[in-house]
């Protein structure tokens, strides 16, 4: 008699529940008073029925907690929505952790909270205020709960760490903060336009979490967010070639893992979708082998970890129920859930983006380690990350020898006046006014007195650099709007500059540097003597000096040795074919970035663009060294400045290991100057050794030679030069210094312009 009881009692708790589900489908949303009503009524008797343990109790109080919050935005009955905050704090204290349902319930209740705290005439009771949760409390389990789409998590918790640096200090912010920058990879999982749009919503947020973590005494944590939370369409491109599908695909098809046998069996498949293959690439050869299924279960586990799906009986052309699920449809999942759905999608994430890390340790799946991760990109020389945000501005200084960065205020550089002299240069160099070499200048006086001279005075101090006679080698990695800055060329007032002190590279981030060594180190470039250089150069009737550079190259190359793609020539397909055939590349033509959608930024051929999205496809097994004397090839978008999305950025994470491009227009004398030079540094003589005294005692006699068989070029009788059946070595590890001393001569030849030479740049090594 008892267990009959029972019986009819759940069945008129699942009946009453039904007819509140369907009640609550046909208003329409919550527009139909009357059906809301009815599904009230409905929910109400569920909820009374139902035993005090009864494990369905809290899916009941959810819905009814939604119709009450429907039935209060459409009538505005504060009553209502204080009762929906009782049933759905019920719900949540009844939801077990890391499940589909809690993470429902806690949007319902946030948003409910949320709600009630904006009728500021109609404040909480302090019986309220008492036993409901806070807001902010809401907020943060929210930004830490799986199951909530990665995007709401994210703003959560970015709003979190803002609301604690308003309310308790800059280093209060620096646990929620931390916890949004992890949350990018999750949030950035799709294609390059999708990422970029999103980060632009998002921009400077790894900045504000390292300056949150320097102000908590934190300096290496600072180091590490930069290092996640920037260039991360990079980042994420190296994971995802397209969308959700080629994670890792070229070490998926790599063939058995070491423990493996070598059976049919064991072979690890190359994963279905993978497409055009990469296969050349020499960190491909150089990772160990991945599970055949990683990137379908990745897919698997970030699903469940970011958004709330329906289950398999949910159709949405059977009626209105089914589609407002992620609020209160969950009942409608076929089973019952189970308690660890969440907590299993949780640990299997983890464990995949272990793996994935070891196989590919350029991406950012989690935040790097400092000593294995950061450290050893410094064994060259210093990497000095500049950080902006809009509470306080740091350099930071990683080195070889140092356990931890070396941290060195910047108290007089601020983000709105680092903001104001971007500005200013941009609308200088995009001129041709009087008054342009004087902003130049004044811009150069203003990173010397706020960055670089408290830099450069750390840097001098540094103990690895003490006995180094050498010119130190540093690596800048700014951030904001110092992107878009000649840190190199910065100048004092008596005339002392940064070229003078230092040689500068930069890098996007450490792993784009690591990568690039490592890269350097396997590639498959075979030796000097045999690596290729193509020229390609599509517009030399309206660049004049263009001319003149390829006449430079061509008596310092051997025809062997050089591709020329020149005028009608330089078609995209025959640009496309030739770059992985060739170690060098040298693009001299005009160049458009697109500072809105930086992705299209390209490189103008004879029939078609070469963008920013083609050269990020090349493959890159035999790649070294870019000159790109073309405008504005090392500029990223307005909008995601940290992104560094550039046409250099792109080449050099096609695994060009160095790459010289420009931040803003150059006039075509000086690049072509500037071109001749780096190459006269890069390239050896090629009838002697390089070095030998006889090259030396007899390179004017050459030089002398070389323009009278220069000027008989067009003659069918022009003798062949003695070198056409000798080889030179090509080796761009000297770029940074040959760029280098190429600015040094430039600015002796034209002192009162620094325009004409300061937006040179080296990416790399």
């Amino acid at each position: 008699m008892e267990a009959r009881k029972v019986v009819a009692g759940l069945s008129q708790v699942a009946e009453a529940f039904k007819l509140g589900l369907a009640a609550q489908a046909d208003a329409r949303g919550g527009r139909d008073r009357g059906r809301l009503d009815m599904a009230i009524t409905h929910f109400r008797r569920a909820v009374v029925a139902a035993a005090g343990d009864d494990p369905h109790r809290g899916r009941y109080a959810n819905c009814l907690g939604v119709a009450l919050l429907d039935r209060h935005r459409l009538t505005g009955d504060v009553g209502d929505l204080d009762e929906a905050l009782d049933h759905l704090v019920a719900a949540f204290d009844a939801a077990a952790k890391q499940t589909m349902g809690r993470a429902r319930v806690l949007r319902n209740l946030f948003d409910a909270m949320e709600l009630r705290l904006s009728l500021a005439d109609v404040p909480l009771t302090d019986d309220q205020r008492a036993r409901l949760p806070s807001l902010e409390s809401l907020r943060r389990e929210k930004s830490r709960t799986p199951g909530l789409p990665a995007i709401e998590r994210l703003a959560a918790a970015r709003e979190s760490g803002y609301r604690a640096v308003a309310e308790q200090g800059l280093a209060q912010g620096c646990p929620d903060l931390t916890h949004a920058v992890e949350l990018l990879p999750l949030v950035g999982w799709g294609g390059r336009d999708e990422v970029l749009e999103f980060l632009a919503d998002y921009r400077g947020l790894a900045s504000e979490a390292a300056s949150s973590a320097v102000a908590a005494g934190d300096v290496a944590l600072a180091v590490r967010l930069l290092e996640q939370g920037r260039a991360v369409v990079w980042q994420q491109d190296l994971a995802n070639r397209t969308p959700r599908e080629e994670l890792l695909r070229q070490l998926v098809a790599q063939g058995p893992r070491p423990h493996e046998g070598s059976g049919k069996d064991s072979r690890a498949k190359t994963h279905p979708k993978a497409g055009r293959k990469r296969s050349g690439r020499a960190v491909d050869r150089q990772a160990p082998s991945l599970p055949s299924d990683l990137v379908e279960r990745m897919d698997r586990a970030h699903a469940a970890l970011t958004r709330l799906a329906p289950g398999p009986d949910v159709s949405p052309d059977k009626g209105d129920p089914r589609l407002d699920f992620d609020r209160w449809g969950f009942p409608w999942r076929t089973g019952t859930p189970g308690l660890a759905e969440l907590s299993d999608a949780v640990r299997e994430w983890e464990s995949l983006r272990r793996t994935a890390r070891r196989g590919l340790p350029y991406v950012s799946f989690q935040l790097p380690d400092y000593q294995r991760d950061i450290r050893p990109a410094a064994s060259d020389g210093p990497v000095v990350y500049l950080n902006v945000s809009r509470w306080r501005c740091d350099a930071m200084i990683v080195t070889r020898s140092g356990e931890h960065p070396t941290h060195v205020p910047l108290p007089v550089l601020t983000a709105a006046d680092a903001e104001q002299q971007a500005q200013r240069y941009l609308a200088a160099m995009m001129s041709d006014g009087d008054g342009r070499e004087d902003v130049v200048r004044d811009v150069l006086h203003w990173l010397w007195h706020t960055v670089a001279s408290p830099v450069l005075a750390a840097v001098a101090g540094l103990p690895e650099l003490a006995e180094t006679p050498a010119q130190p080698h540093v690596w800048w990695i700014p951030t904001g709007p110092l992107t878009t800055l000649p840190l190199h060329a910065a100048l004092s007032d008596d005339g002392r500059s940064v070229l003078d002190q230092v040689t500068s590279s930069y890098t996007p981030t450490v792993s784009a540097l690591t990568r690039a060594r490592t890269v350097r180190r396997a590639s498959d470039l075979g030796p000097p003597p045999t690596r290729r250089h193509l020229l390609v150069a599509p517009a030399t009737g309206e660049l004049p000096a263009t001319k003149r550079t390829l006449a430079r190259l061509s008596t310092l190359l051997p025809r062997r040795q050089r591709t020329s793609l020149v005028g009608s020539e330089a078609t995209w397909d025959k640009v496309h074919e030739e770059l992985p055939r060739h170690a060098w590349v040298h693009f001299d033509c005009h160049a458009v970035q697109n500072f809105d959608e930086p992705l299209t930024s390209r490189l103008s051929l004879h029939d078609r663009d070469l963008t920013v999205a083609d050269l990020i496809e090349l493959p890159g097994n035999s790649t070294e060294f870019a000159l790109l004397a073309a405008c504005t090839t090392a500029a990223g978008g307005s909008l995601v400045r940290d992104e560094w999305v550039s046409l250099a950025a792109a080449l050099m994470y096609a695994e060009y290991q160095a790459v010289i491009g420009t931040l803003w227009p150059v006039p075509d004398g000086p690049t072509a100057r500037i071109a001749r030079d780096v190459y006269a540094t890069l390239i050896p003589p090629a009838e002697e050794p390089p070095g030998s005294e006889h090259a030396d005692a007899t390179s004017s006699k050459w030089r002398r030679f070389l323009r009278r068989i220069l000027s008989f070029a067009g003659r069918r009788s022009a003798p062949k030069p003695p070198w056409s059946s000798r080889t030179v070595d090509l080796n761009a590890i000297n770029s940074a210094d040959a760029l280098h001393r190429a600015l040094l001569r430039e600015r002796d030849r034209r002192p009162d312009h620094p325009s004409a030479w300061v937006s040179f740049v080296h990416y790399g090594v």
